[in-house]
């Protein structure tokens, strides 16, 4: 079991670094500047970096390390404009992981494309510590921006899911109807950035109705080892509801982004053919 889960985190780690590639050569200097660089400016927090602010801002992504370009970026800071680097704290870290989801590195992306980025943190993180960090994404998304790349943070407790919370995450969220759907399409489309791998990508399709014991079950083998990955929670049943709210607001996205919104909508159509039982 330990050597089929090690190469299982091997294609992992080999297909999300692939789809990073293929979305850096799909795009401008712009788009690549702030898609390289995002990690660090929320690993590290410096008066010199985008998006600073005063206060106890949580910093801080878990088993992060820079790679060339944002050893590039510090070593370039640190060298030009005297800015010396502090690590986080030691400890579990506040940000579980930093991930591009939807159109990026699909065949939806253009080079026109905006960046959906999910910062998924620690539950532990209080009220006001929530609310640095959110202002921080809003100075970074203003930051690139500037650079004329459109970015939108999105917060995501790693227990929001499994809670049930339906918590705004903006337009896309569309409320609570969607609640399935978008953990289904960030499973989907997610590209990680920084942190931890996606747990639920080490779940086989057939065990999808018991995600719950077959991952306690690989944590009792000792195969996983569960402050290493983010775990969302399994995907359940989409209701009627969801359906019907989902083409709702695919019929309004048409009007702005009609070629994504057919792709989602046939999506919707394919897993509307397995109803009430249906494998996303």
């Amino acid at each position: 079991m330990y050597l089929y889960i090690e190469t299982l985190k091997q294609r992992l780690d080999a297909i999300n670094q692939l789809r990073v590639d293929r979305a850096l050569a799909a795009m401008g200097p712009a788009f690549q500047q702030v898609y390289s660089l995002l990690p660090t400016l929320l690993h590290y927090h410096h008066p010199l970096m985008p998006g600073y602010l005063d206060g106890n801002v949580p910093r801080g992504i878990c088993l992060y390390t820079p790679d060339e370009t944002q050893r590039h970026y510090l070593e370039e800071l640190e060298l030009h404009r005297g800015m010396q680097t502090q690590e986080p704290p030691k400890g579990e870290l506040p940000i579980t992981g930093v991930y591009s989801m939807g159109s990026t590195s699909s065949v939806g992306q253009s080079c026109s494309s905006d960046l959906d980025i999910w910062v998924c943190h620690q539950a532990w993180l209080d009220s006001e510590e929530r609310q640095l960090l959110q202002r921080k994404c809003s100075l970074l998304e203003s930051w690139a921006a500037s650079l004329g790349v459109e970015v939108s943070f999105f917060l995501i407790d790693e227990n929001r899911f499994r809670h049930n919370e339906s918590g705004s995450l903006g337009g896309e969220d569309c409320g609570s109807t969607q609640h399935i759907l978008l953990l289904d399409e960030f499973y989907r489309t997610a590209v990680r950035l920084a942190g931890k791998r996606i747990l639920w990508n080490m779940v086989p399709c057939d065990e999808e109705e018991h995600y719950d014991d077959y991952v306690m079950g690989l944590y009792a083998q000792g195969v996983l080892t569960p402050n290493e990955w983010l775990d969302l929670g399994g995907l359940s049943s989409l209701s009627a509801e969801e359906y019907f709210g989902a083409s709702l607001w695919q019929l309004y996205k048409s009007i702005d982004s009609p070629y994504k919104a057919v792709l989602k909508t046939l999506l919707l159509e394919a897993y509307s053919w397995e109803y009430p039982i249906t494998a996303c």
